[in-house]
C-alpha cells in the first residue's frame, strides 16, 4: 500500500511539474508575441512621425509647393468657423473649418480663376493692411471689377460675415478649397515644437535603441555560453585522449619489462657448461625510449594582444592536444621496438639448436 501511494504521489508530482512547465512555456510565448508587437508598433510610430515631420516641414503652409497641384495649409484663425449669431443660415450648411484643421487647396490657372462663382471658397494671399502677405482661405460673396477694370472677387469670413478690406484678384489666388482633415494641423504644430519632438520622435527611437541593446546583450551572452560549452567539450575530449595514451604507455612499459626478463632467462648458460667459463657478450646498452627522454623545454609563444577573450584557453587546448599526439607517436615507436625485440629471441634460439646438432 505504501509503495502504491508513493507511486501515485510521484505521478501527481510529475503531472503538476509538466503542467507548470506548459504554463511557463505558454507565458513565454505570449510575452514574446507581445514584445514583438510592441516593438513593431514603436517602429511604425517612429517612422510615421519622421515622415510627418518631413512632410510638414517641406509642404505645409508653403504657397509655392504642393503635391499633384494640391497645397496644404494649417488653419490658424476661426474666421471660417460657424458662429450662432453672425453666420448666415446658408453658410452653416456649407464649407467651414476650425483652427487646427488641415485644409487642401487645388491650384488654379487664370482660366479656372475666371470660372469661379459666388459661394466658392478660395485660398489667396491677403492684401489687407492688418494681415498683408498672409495666406487666407475665405468664401466668395460676389464677383466684381477692380479699378483698372480687371476681374476681382469680394471675399468674407463666415464667422463674422464681414467683407475683406481689399478685392482679391486672380494674381493672388493660390487655389480652391478641396477638403480638410480635422485637428491634424494641431498635432503637426505640436510635433514641430520641442516637447512634441521629444515625445513623438526622440522617445520612440530611444525605446528602440534600448530594446535592440537588450536583444544584442542577450544574443552575446548566448554566444559566449555556446563558446564556453565548445571549449569544455574540447577539454574533455583532449583529457580522454591523454588518459588513453597514458594507459597504453603504461601497458607497453609493462610488456617491455616482461620481455626484458624473458630475454635475460634465455641468455643464461646451461648448468652442465657452468664449469667452463665462457666469454659472455656484453649486453648492449639499453636505449631508453623516447618517452623516457628528458623532455625538451617548450618554447612559449610570444605574447600578443588577444582580441578574443577565449584565445588563451584555445591555445592551452591546442598545446594539450599536441602533447597527446606526441605521446601517441612515442607509444607507436615503442610498440615497434618491442615487436622487433620479440622476434629476436626466437631467431637466436633456433641458431643454438642447429649448432648442437652439428
Amino acid at each position: 500500500m505504501r509503495n502504491k501511494k508513493e507511486k501515485e504521489e510521484n505521478v501527481n508530482t510529475a503531472v503538476e511539474e509538466q503542467a507548470t512547465e506548459e504554463q511557463v512555456s505558454t507565458a513565454k510565448k505570449v510575452f514574446s508575441i507581445v514584445k514583438t508587437v510592441f516593438t513593431w508598433i514603436v517602429v511604425v510610430f517612429a517612422v510615421a512621425m519622421m515622415i510627418f515631420t518631413i512632410i510638414s516641414a517641406t509642404l505645409f503652409n508653403r504657397r509655392d509647393r504642393g503635391v499633384f497641384g494640391i497645397k496644404m495649409f494649417i488653419v490658424l484663425s476661426g474666421s471660417m468657423s460657424i458662429s450662432e449669431q453672425d453666420t448666415l443660415p446658408e453658410d452653416k450648411e456649407g464649407v467651414n473649418f476650425e483652427p487646427g484643421d488641415l485644409i487642401f487647396s487645388k491650384s488654379l490657372d487664370l482660366e479656372e480663376c475666371a470660372a469661379l462663382q459666388p459661394g466658392d471658397v478660395i485660398t489667396f494671399q491677403s492684401q489687407n493692411g492688418d494681415n498683408f502677405g498672409e495666406v487666407v482661405t475665405h468664401k466668395i460673396r460676389r464677383i466684381t471689377a477692380t479699378a483698372e477694370g480687371g476681374l476681382g472677387f469680394v471675399t468674407y469670413g463666415i464667422n463674422t460675415n464681414t467683407d475683406d478690406e481689399t478685392i482679391v484678384t486672380p494674381d493672388f489666388i493660390l487655389g480652391k478649397y478641396a477638403g480638410k482633415i480635422p485637428k491634424l494641423g494641431t498635432f503637426l504644430e505640436f510635433q514641430k515644437s520641442t516637447v512634441g519632438y521629444i515625445t513623438c520622435i526622440f522617445v520612440p527611437f530611444v525605446v528602440l535603441i534600448i530594446i535592440q541593446g537588450i536583444k544584442s546583450v542577450r544574443l552575446f551572452r548566448i554566444y559566449k555560453k555556446e563558446q564556453h560549452a565548445e571549449l569544455d567539450a574540447e577539454k574533455a575530449e583532449i583529457a580522454a585522449q591523454k588518459a588513453e595514451a597514458e594507459k597504453m604507455m603504461r601497458e607497453m612499459l609493462e610488456l617491455k619489462a616482461q620481455l626484458t626478463g624473458q630475454q635475460a632467462q634465455n641468455a643464461a648458460p646451461p648448468a652442465e657448461q657452468a664449469a667452463q667459463p665462457e666469454a659472455k657478450p656484453e649486453p648492449a646498452p639499453e636505449t631508453k625510449p623516447e618517452s623516457e627522454a628528458k623532455p625538451e623545454p617548450e618554447t612559449q609563444p610570444e605574447s600578443q594582444p588577444e582580441e578574443d577573450p577565449l584565445a588563451s584557453e584555445r591555445a592551452a587546448l591546442e598545446a594539450q592536444k599536441a602533447e597527446a599526439e606526441k605521446m601517441m607517436r612515442e607509444m607507436m615507436e615503442l610498440k615497434a621496438k618491442l615487436d622487433a625485440q620479440m622476434s629476436q629471441p626466437e631467431g637466436g634460439a633456433g641458431d643454438g639448436s642447429e649448432g648442437e646438432a652439428k
